[in-house]
């Protein structure tokens, strides 16, 4: 329980009565905040257009039809997020509201874990993005890495969860946005601008750079089936095995497997240990600034993790099978085989001493310099095919090692490894320079007693 003394003037000011309100650390934030001397508060509103689109209805493209790329809210923060729909060009009103616009920060506006943002680069720019969440257009470019960091930093994100409302899922508007005041320093500023701005940079270029490989692998080997599925095909008894399920025995699957195999294809099994921890570990969780990092199935996914926990070292140790590892491929092994089940990401260098959930796959070479091989196969379509193939289950699918073993990747040469690890490398480099800028504000914002 929190217990905090509020004034009655305050209780006006803010015209609300929840304690969550008046007990958050933001009260704190702020008043130290105007007091500092060297800090220059400005409302986001007073230098930023902040807009949030209203509900719109999708008008979804039938094949062959022109088409938007479209995301959901929280795909924003993956390392290089597939398209979940595809909206209609010609049918879709109003489309150009819902395009992401290159240079906008992206603040979501509701959920549990409501307060994460980032800003959307030269990849993002080709999607267009749920109206759940608000848009924030700052013209001046150092203004707009400065703010970025301040609202990634913790103090930002107090700031930003320090005036929500909803009774189950939190809810913060575009007014709550434009009220939140930035604290401006400075002897920080354009440091920390450009510390974000080169990181900001390498990740657009290192994402497209990634997308480029896989499209590659996808145009070097079409997954269209040879004929409509709605044909049917015909399986003999004899071929069934202990499963009935018709994605496990589809024709159009065993074409793939012949065309990779006829081009000289290896098992992945053959190019990587597959490894999904067992049992379910009796976890500690610690406070943000102590322990290691858990991450969940959607979480492995993220550039900018959302909503991460964190365990003490007496949870579970690196033999255990939950650790992870520099250069491993992690994929969802449980979920859903229409949406993320198992699509891959790399495990950064900084990440190298975090922990993953049962509930994640591990795919690790067997040679450290196959990482970018082994990735981009995965991501291809038609190795994702043969996943989804896999997938069993009568509410959350699920996927096996064994099962996964016996999956076909395309041949080393087939793939531009050496651009695929490249990218990799460069996310990393993106990242560390973005923790640097967050880190440089938290740190000078502590040195004012935050």
């Amino acid at each position: 329980m929190k217990l905090a003394p509020v004034r009655s003037s305050a209780l006006l000011e803010g015209n609300r009565l929840d304690a969550r309100y008046f007990a958050a650390p933001a009260v704190r934030i702020k008043v130290v905040l105007q007091n500092a001397s060297e800090v220059n508060l400005r409302a986001v509103g007073d230098y930023a257009d902040v807009r949030a689109p209203s509900r719109f209805k999708r008008a979804y493209a039938a094949p062959g039809e022109e088409y938007v790329s479209y995301l959901r809210p929280y795909d924003v923060f993956e390392f290089l997020p597939p398209e979940a729909d595809r909206l209609s060009l010609t049918r879709t009103q109003d489309l150009d509201e819902y395009r992401i616009r290159a240079g906008d920060l992206l603040q979501t506006c509701s959920g549990r874990n409501l307060g994460p943002l980032t800003i959307a680069d030269d990849y993002l720019a080709r999607f267009a993005l749920s109206h759940d969440m608000i848009r924030v257009t700052i013209a001046d470019e150092v203004d707009r890495y400065y703010t970025l960091a301040v609202l990634q930093s913790p103090t930002g994100q107090a700031l930003l969860r320090g005036d929500l409302n909803g009774s189950v899922i939190d809810h913060i508007t575009t007014n709550q946005v434009s009220n939140v005041r930035i604290p401006f320093i400075d002897s920080i500023r354009d440091e920390v601008a450009g510390l974000m701005r080169e990181a900001v940079e390498i990740r657009g270029a290192a994402r497209i750079a990634l997308r480029a490989v896989v499209e590659s692998v996808n145009e070097k080997y079409p997954s269209e089936p040879a004929k409509p599925f709605r044909k049917g095909w015909t399986v003999k008894a004899s071929e069934l095995g202990t499963r009935l399920d018709a994605a496990y025995h589809a024709e159009h699957i065993r074409d793939l497997r012949d065309r990779l195999a006829a081009d000289g294809g290896v098992e992945l099994g053959q190019a990587a240990d597959i490894l999904k921890p067992g049992g379910r570990p009796k976890l500690y969780y610690v406070g943000p600034e102590e322990g290691a990092p858990f991450l969940s199935g959607r979480q492995i996914l993220q550039l900018d993790v959302v909503g991460a926990k964190n365990i003490s070292a007496r949870s579970v140790d690196k033999g255990s099978g939950y650790g992870l590892g520099k250069g491993w491929i992690t994929f969802q092994a449980d979920g859903r085989a229409e949406e993320s089940l198992g699509y891959p990401s790399v495990v950064l260098e900084e990440r190298a001493d975090w922990f993953a959930s049962g509930h994640v796959g591990r795919a690790i070479p067997k040679d450290s310099g196959h990482t970018g091989w082994i990735w981009a196969s995965m991501a291809s379509d038609i190795v994702q095919q043969q996943i989804a193939a896999l997938a069993c289950g009568s509410v959350v699918d699920a996927l096996y090692e064994s099962d996964l073993e016996r999956i076909l990747i395309p041949p080393l040469d087939a793939v531009d490894a050496e651009a695929a690890q490249a990218a990799w490398d460069d996310l990393s480099a993106s990242t560390k320079k973005s923790a640097e800028a967050v880190r440089l504000v938290e740190d000078t914002l502590k040195g004012l007693g935050i």
